[in-house]
């Protein structure tokens, strides 16, 4: 199966996971190429359930199969899984947080919301507020 390209290769451990169909078998682990990033790889169902499995594999390969599914392989362990289709994700709020640089308010707000937060934590002050509320 070496001559097709990898959807997914997982590096060190994978969880996987069961769960009702249509998305019966999940993938969970890290790749090679994005070692900080984790990954989740789903696969889709149509009636058929996936094979059993165990809970936790090592170094997981995953590629498509020409007559449909996808095969997966790790070490000498290998399983064909007769899935629709996957979906792979992966966890982007690093880099996106990265990239996106927060802007920091102006002085002037910053000093309005810390007096206000100030003075809600005073028990008297809260009940006034909650007086003029009910009138």
């Amino acid at each position: 199966m070496s001559g097709t390209p990898a959807i997914a290769a997982f590096q060190g451990r994978v969880t996987c996971r069961g769960d009702q169909l249509p998305l019966a078998l999940t993938l969970v682990g890290r790749t090679a190429s994005a070692p900080e990033e984790p990954v989740t790889l789903t696969f889709a169902f149509a009636e058929a359930a996936p094979p059993a499995m165990p809970e936790v594999l090592e170094d997981v390969r995953v590629e498509r199969i020409e007559a449909g599914g996808f095969h997966i392989s790790s070490g000498s362990r290998h399983w064909d899984v007769p899935a629709l289709s996957c979906h792979l994700h992966r966890d982007v709020a690093a880099a996106f947080f990265q990239a996106v640089v927060p802007r920091k308010p102006r002085w002037s707000r910053r000093l309005f919301w810390s007096t206000v937060l100030a003075l809600l934590a005073h028990p008297w002050i809260k009940r006034l507020l909650l007086a003029f509320r009910r009138r």
